[in-house]
Formats: structure tokens, C-alpha cells, sequence
């Protein structure tokens, strides 16, 4: 018995799905696809010490391009594109990240982790637990997902 690596049960992973009466299907990442991810992540960003200083620039395209890089129009056979997917609504949008992040193995340095190293960093202008007391005051109706965003944390990253 050989104990080489086996790539013939490594077909790409596709989940297909309908929304607004057409046909997608979400793909696992290729590796392009993780490697313009990465990129786009780390933008803004600068090692200081061994450690990631700064901010993406604009964290909330991060989910857009992931999406936009694995859901596949089947009906037009094309990648649909970032403009489509920003006209869908947030918990689609969201769930197809969480899976597509998922399926492509990606490590937890997404916009929350992002927040968590900006409110660490000397000189910040608001605390973790001031943030956190005023997001969570905010009217559950209307602000809810920035409520949760407080869920996904954890404590303050400072202690």
C-alpha cells in the first residue's frame, strides 16, 4: 500500500442555489481566487514589530469580492459580478461568504479581525468596551447585526 497522496476525490466542491428566479451555484475558491482575497485583505495593512498594523481601506468589499470571485450565473455561465451581489440582500450575501470562506480554508482575519487589531493598536481613539457599549445600546430592530458583530469578538482584546 503506498502512502502517497491520493488528488483523484479532489473535484471542485459546488453547491447550487436559486435566488430571484435564476440559477447559481457557489464554488469552492480556487486558489487564484484566495490568493486576490488575501491581497484585497491585507491592503492597508503593515508589519510592525512581528505584528499586522492598520486597516483595510474598505473592509466591507471584502465579503463582495469573495462572493462575487465563487457564484457562478449558471443560466448566463459567468462568474457574476461584485455589482450583483452588492444588490442582494446582507444574509444571502453573508451566508455565501461564511461558506465560500469556509470551503476555500481561509483563517479568521476577516473585517472582525481587522476591528480587533485596529482597537488594539496604541493610540487608538475609542476602547474596545466603549465601542462595544455603544453599539450594543443601539435599537436591536434596526442595528441588530452590528449588535452580533460584538457576539463574534468576544471579549476585549486587550486583556
Amino acid at each position: 500500500m503506498s502512502n502517497g497522496i491520493d488528488f483523484s476525490s479532489l473535484e471542485r466542491v459546488e453547491h447550487p442555489f436559486e435566488f430571484d428566479g435564476k440559477k447559481y451555484k457557489l464554488m469552492e475558491p480556487s486558489t487564484a481566487a484566495v490568493r486576490k482575497f488575501r491581497n484585497e485583505s491585507s491592503k492597508g495593512m503593515t508589519i510592525k514589530d512581528g505584528k499586522a498594523q492598520g486597516m483595510v481601506s474598505d473592509p466591507g468589499r471584502l465579503e463582495i469580492l469573495l462572493v462575487s470571485l465563487c457564484v457562478k450565473d449558471v443560466d448566463a455561465n459567468r462568474p457574476v459580478t461584485e455589482k450583483e451581489v452588492e444588490a442582494w440582500p446582507n444574509r444571502l450575501t453573508k451566508d455565501l461568504f461564511k461558506r465560500a470562506f469556509k470551503l476555500g480554508g481561509l483563517k479568521e482575519t476577516d473585517a472582525e479581525e481587522q476591528l480587533k487589531l485596529a482597537l488594539e493598536q496604541p493610540g487608538s481613539p475609542v476602547s474596545y468596551e466603549a465601542l462595544k457599549e455603544f453599539v450594543t445600546g443601539l435599537p436591536q430592530q434596526e442595528y441588530g447585526n452590528a449588535q452580533a458583530l460584538f457576539d463574534d469578538l468576544g471579549e476585549d482584546p486587550k486583556n
